[in-house]
């Protein structure tokens, strides 16, 4: 495999995290937010470090285990009492400034180059202790009476990212739209489906790619008046055939859009119906016959020119997707974000405010070593793979932050940038002579 030998960012990348991480600015984040009034014991450094690095299932004294690197001796008692609404405050602040925080500069991917941004957006749920209720209210049932659900939106081609901490109960499509990057192409799953937000992002001068929600009427004309009945289209269609539409969705309000439609061979609707089966039995519901038609096919609507792509290379975008849902799969398998034990709700705060500041960390410095790898060699980093690298040598990570020196930093970055091109590619596997996306409604 053609590798890499240099990092073209790296001084970009060590410099932007020596600024981060600086100890004067962490220090005065946490007087401004009141953490630190007194020179006493506990510095902003030494709690923000501990609270980054410590999952939700070390104990008190493992972090006053962890104090001690900090020289800093600290019994169980003194540090549950820090945990306080200003020490809240200052790691969500510093949470906040890893946001924003800009490693390297926005990358084009190949033919993806006509969007000015490729946004995916998804969301994951945490269960939270009861105590938390008041501030995270849980649907209720299995997913308990606590819950937090982390909404999360990356630009695939650059360094943003946003992320949205609200209540379990919230729904995905209520959301406000917020911020709509003009020319950048919006790609969300079925929960975030809002026909007002596709007219907004379609208002914006930006794009949208989109499952097609069952239920959803479509129409030949503006005015809503000729209705399509897309399964006896499908029925029409060959299996692996597609079938590309300029329509009309909505209702009172109707959104011209690009309809894609795609029939699946029978082994994929076979899968898709088992799914389908074990889902409805869990929930004790019945699957009605609309339902099950609706399984033959894959269906996508989109606002992007139909003269840029061919219907196999907007489904083949549209997969981009998964990569979100492996990005939650890293959260809660290797940094166990999902393992919340019994603790007080400010120090459930300063955990998941310090814990998400860790993984986008990683995200971040991830994301440049993908691109760079992907732009020589054309090899894919498998994100599962690249974070167990990097959390493997986390006490490296630390030691870095702890130094302050760009030297340290640089050294490391290098290291680590070797390790992921050499051990996080994907591995190619057999796949069918056609992609084809298994999902339900």
């Amino acid at each position: 495999m053609k590798l890499s030998t240099e990092l073209p960012e790296l001084e970009c990348v060590c410099r932007s995290l020596c600024e981060y991480f600086d100890v004067e600015r962490i220090e005065k984040e946490s007087k401004s937010c009141n953490f630190i009034q007194k020179q006493k014991k506990m510095t902003g450094m030494a709690f923000f470090c501990i609270c980054i690095m410590q999952g939700f299932a070390a104990s008190l004294g493992t972090m006053c285990g962890g104090l001690k690197g900090f020289s800093i001796d600290m019994c169980e008692q003194s540090l549950n009492e820090r945990f306080t609404n200003k020490a809240v405050a200052f790691i969500k602040r510093m949470f906040s400034q890893m946001l924003e925080l800009e490693i390297s500069k926005d990358v084009p991917l190949n033919f993806l180059s006509k969007f000015s941004g490729i946004i995916i957006q998804d969301a994951t749920t945490i269960n939270l202790p009861a105590v938390m209720e008041p501030i995270f209210k849980g649907s209720g049932g299995n997913a308990g009476k606590s819950s937090v659900k982390v909404d999360f939106q990356m630009d695939i081609q650059g360094s943003m990212h946003q992320m949205e901490l609200r209540a379990g109960a919230s729904s995905d499509n209520k959301l406000s739209v917020g911020f709509i990057k003009k020319g950048a192409l919006y790609i969300r799953d079925l929960g975030y489906f809002n026909i007002l937000i596709l007219k907004i992002i379609i208002e914006s001068g930006a794009y949208f790619l989109s499952r097609l929600k069952s239920n959803s009427a479509v129409y030949e004309d503006i005015k809503g008046k000729k209705t399509i009945d897309l399964y006896a289209l499908s029925q029409k269609m060959a299996p692996n055939a597609t079938l590309q539409m300029e329509v009309f969705i909505g209702r009172r309000k109707y959104v011209p859009v690009l309809l894609i439609l795609q029939k699946l061979p029978a082994q994929v609707i076979a899968v898709k119906r088992e799914r389908a089966k074990k889902d409805h039995h869990r929930r004790m519901t019945k699957m009605t016959k609309e339902q099950e038609m609706w399984l033959e096919t894959n269906s996508y609507i989109t606002n992007i020119p139909g003269c840029w792509f061919d219907a196999l290379t907007i489904i083949k975008i549209y997969s981009i997707r998964w990569q979100i849902e492996i990005m939650f799969k890293a959260w809660k398998s290797i940094f166990k974000i999902g393992e919340v034990g019994k603790m007080n709700s400010n120090r459930v705060l300063c955990m998941l405010y310090g814990r998400l500041t860790w993984i986008l960390l990683q995200m971040k410095v991830l994301n440049v070593f993908k691109k760079n790898i992907y732009g020589v060699s054309q090899k894919e980093v498998s994100e599962l793979r690249g974070f167990r690298q990097l959390e493997e040598h986390k006490n490296e990570l630390m030691e870095a932050i702890k130094s302050g020196l760009s030297e340290t930093w640089h050294i490391l970055i290098k290291k680590m940038f070797d390790l992921i091109q050499s051990f996080a590619i994907k591995r190619r596997r057999k796949k069918l002579a056609l992609f084809y996306i298994i999902e339900f409604q």
